[in-house]
């Protein structure tokens, strides 16, 4: 570097100087709340409010969540342990209640010895859904067992047959192969529909006699090893059930000898407090004594107002209406006034003679508890003034305030009411004195309770366990009285099977013939038909009633013949079919709905019309938005009827109205009109939301279709559908949390959702009282559920914007 260079250039730098942290108000969490919290004075003083408000609310539920009772039979029992610790039921939560019926809450009167299925079903779910909601992390063949998971979820938890999911899945197959062959042939809607036939055709007509085909196969050739063994069962189960309950009839006496010495604990722990109840005793009476003569000092001071406005005992001034009718109120209230002086005062009286003792019971009781470690105990209870001295001044006072009329003057009025204040204010300080005193005795007492308070608890943890044991005997034995009694039923039906079974051409043949004797009265217009085709609504009937008044008395009696053999053949034909079921079932021991309840109830309504709702709901939206006539408006009217109706109505609906139109003897569960209904319900709703996403895409994304020459399908498919899903997920998930709260309905309909349950455990003489305790627990598990789907909808919202990327 020449000279001109190095005098021109004054400083080159070589190296970069470090990176230096930033200021601490400029990072972490004091940045945040300087941004979020403390950016403006109104900022601040919200803030302040708001930690205000939380802290008074957290006050008062901490104490009460955290210092509750977990080991307790009863509400009894959990009060006296509050009692204990000197809280009431308002100072702590009984939590014994959810640790006594936490598994029937979830559970439902699902067989305890099958819980393992729903809980597997239930962690399989996530399984299932992993590749759903995870597409990106999760490999794509995982799909294939999200298909396959509702199928599997039914079996499990319904049980039967393992081909009976098999089969109700071979309908959608059969529906998807008549798809793929009509869709090259005919048009779009014509294929669906006929896929559609297809694979209810196959659900009605043949998965129901290929099942029952099986099972008559199978069960065939298990008929004598399965009696044999039934045979052999039936012979062990008395031996079984008497050792259960000998062992139940042992630890029930275990239970009362550990009630005896919780007993014996509570009287120990009564025994050093007996001070501190007795100075209770004393403080109660003479509260509601103050409380009393406050109210007389009241009536004084609003006596006297009346009279001092009046001037003298209220009396009109004018022949009005309007005085006289003013004068007759005012003279009412001091009427009524003078009655409550006197009666207030007696109250107060009484409450003193008859609810105190005297001091030196109450020093005799101290001298024997509390004095024995604090002295100065005794001294302040002989300090206080005696019984007499704050009843002798009530009796002059009962006695003056008998005299009381509305001629008294004011200034007897004034002196009355300062005389009550002295008394009051005597009874104050004689309350204030046994404050003071009872907290000396509990301060003294809180040794001694030490030990007692510990070994009450352990005592009904104890207590606890040993009940925890006799209920799985009850139901042990319950389970195995069970399975003698349909070892016994099965017994039977197997003797009488081949019988049965050879009634059935007999009983078909008379039902024939029974049903060729009926008069067929067709309507006029139907008359043209051929013999072949014309219809017969009285081979249709269910009931004589159903024929017209005009009919014969032969009518009816045929009828009746008809009826009674076809009940005959359909009671028969069932009840083989049932028993080839049972001995020909491979699979999980058959659960009927109404034991399923609880928040597993919750979960399969929820979960069912969520996965079910979806696609029928885009289909109602395509639907809406279509250019066909027909189509257009028959999802018009579905959604319009379906949104204006309320969902308890339609669950009722399907409750009590659904069956009306089935055909005769079907027998449809309740819980899966409930899922119909519910998705149907949902369905609606969904369909609004994403005809909002349709809607907000611009014209240009379906002209951009057209000009790609895709077809309908293939522009929603691949271009419209995946646009307006993503505007509209958040009304999607919130439509879907909706719907899970909304499954708490269905105890309007008979089912024991976790409501329904948590009244039916309130009814129990045990928990009888008990009631934020079950509610806080149902929200907590609704809670998780919803804030989950609540934040998934927030991470699948940030996944998709596009514009971030």
């Amino acid at each position: 570097m020449t000279d001109t260079n190095t005098h021109g250039v004054g400083y080159v730098r070589d190296k970069m100087l470090p990176e230096k942290s930033p200021p601490i108000g400029e990072k972490g969490a004091i940045k945040w709340m300087r941004e979020n919290l403390f950016s403006s004075k109104l900022n601040i003083f919200l803030t302040a409010i708001s930690i205000y408000v939380i802290y008074i609310v957290l006050a008062s539920i901490l104490p009460w969540a955290f210092g509750g009772v977990w080991n307790a039979g009863s509400l009894t029992e959990c009060r006296e342990v509050l009692f204990s610790f000197y809280k009431t039921s308002h100072d702590g939560a009984c939590w014994a209640v959810i640790e006594d019926r936490w598994l029937q809450l979830l559970f439902g009167f699902y067989p305890p010895e099958a819980y393992w299925r729903p809980i597997l079903a239930f962690v399989l779910l996530f399984v299932a859904l992993a590749p759903i909601l995870f597409a990106d992390k999760v490999p794509s063949k995982m799909m294939w067992f999200s298909l396959a998971f509702p199928f599997l979820a039914v079996w499990l938890i319904w049980g039967g047959s393992f081909w009976t999911p098999i089969f109700a899945a071979f309908g959608f197959v059969a529906g998807f192969i008549v798809l793929k062959i009509l869709s090259k042939v005919t048009g779009p809607i014509v294929a669906n529909l006929l896929a559609l036939a297809a694979a209810l055709f196959w659900w009605g007509a043949v998965m129901s006699p290929l099942s029952d085909a099986l099972h008559k196969s199978i069960g065939a050739g298990r008929f004598d090893t399965t009696l044999a063994a039934i045979e052999a069962r039936t012979a062990e189960l008395p031996a079984e059930i008497a050792a259960l309950e000998a062992a139940g009839e042992d630890k029930a006496a275990d239970i009362a000898a550990a009630l005896e010495e919780k007993n014996a604990t509570v009287i120990e722990m009564a025994g050093i407090r007996v001070g501190e109840f007795a100075i209770e005793q004393q403080i109660e009476p003479k509260t509601a004594a103050f409380e009393q003569l406050d109210a007389a000092q009241e009536s004084i001071e609003d006596l006297s107002d009346i009279l001092t406005e009046w001037g003298r005992a209220p009396a009109a001034t004018s022949d009005s209406e309007a005085a006289i009718a003013e004068a007759e109120r005012a003279a009412a209230s001091a009427d009524t006034l003078i009655g409550n002086i006197g009666s207030l005062l007696s109250g107060a009286l009484s409450d003193l003679e008859e609810d105190t003792a005297d001091l030196t019971e109450v020093s005799e009781i101290m001298v024997a508890s509390a004095a024995q470690e604090d002295a100065s105990i005794l001294e302040d209870v002989s300090a206080m003034v005696d019984k007499a001295e704050l009843i002798d001044p009530l009796a002059g006072l009962i006695e003056r305030a008998g005299s009381i009329t509305t001629a008294t003057t004011a200034a007897d009025l004034a002196a009355l009411r300062a005389d009550v204040e002295t008394a009051m204010a005597a009874l104050s300080t004689n309350i204030s004195s046994l404050e003071t005193i009872r907290a000396k005795i509990v301060a003294t007492n809180a040794d001694d309770l030490e030990a007692p308070q510990a070994k009450l608890v352990s005592q009904m943890a104890g207590l606890t366990a040993l009940r925890n044991e006799e209920s799985s005997l009850s139901q042990e034995v319950f389970r195995v009285s069970s399975e003698a009694t349909e070892a016994n039923g099965f017994m039977s039906a197997l003797a009488s099977l081949n019988e049965r079974e050879a009634s059935l051409p007999q009983l078909r043949e008379l039902t024939a013939t029974a049903r060729e004797q009926i008069v067929c009265k067709p309507h006029w217009l139907l008359r043209w038909l051929p013999a072949f085709l014309e219809p017969c609504p009285e081979r249709n009937m269910i009931n004589v009633n159903q024929l017209p008044e005009d009919a014969t008395n032969e009518e009816r009696g045929l009828l009746s013949i008809y009826l009674n053999a076809r009940n005959q053949e359909l009671s028969i034909e069932a009840s083989v079919r049932d028993t080839y079921a049972e001995l020909g079932r491979v699979g999980l021991a058959p659960i009927d709905s109404r034991e399923i309840g609880g928040f597993m109830l919750a979960l399969i309504v929820g979960v069912a019309g969520i996965v079910l709702s979806l696609p029928l709901g885009i289909l109602l939206a395509l639907g809406r938005q279509s250019h066909l006539f027909f189509v257009n408006k028959i999802c018009v009217a579905f959604i319009e009827v379906i949104r204006g109706v309320p969902l308890i109505v339609w669950l009722i609906t399907a409750s009590l109205l659904l069956n009306y139109f089935l055909p005769p003897g079907s027998n449809f569960d309740l819980l899966l009109r409930v899922i119909i209904m519910v998705t149907l319900f949902a369905a609606a709703y969904i369909a609004e939301v994403i005809r909002g996403g349709l809607a907000a895409l611009p014209t240009g994304q379906y002209e951009g279709a057209d000009s790609l020459g895709l077809s309908y399908w293939q522009s929603m498919q691949l271009i419209v559908l995946p646009q307006a899903m993503k505007i509209s997920i958040p009304g999607i998930v919130n439509t879907f949390i909706g719907l899970f709260k909304d499954t708490v309905l269905v105890v309007f309909i008979g089912l024991f959702d976790p409501i329904g349950l948590a009244g039916a455990i309130r009814a129990d003489t045990d928990w009888n009282g008990i009631y934020w305790e079950l509610f806080v627990f149902i929200g907590v598990l609704f809670f998780i559920f919803c804030f989950s789907m609540g934040r998934y909808s927030l991470h699948l919202e940030k996944k998709l914007q596009r514009e971030h990327r």
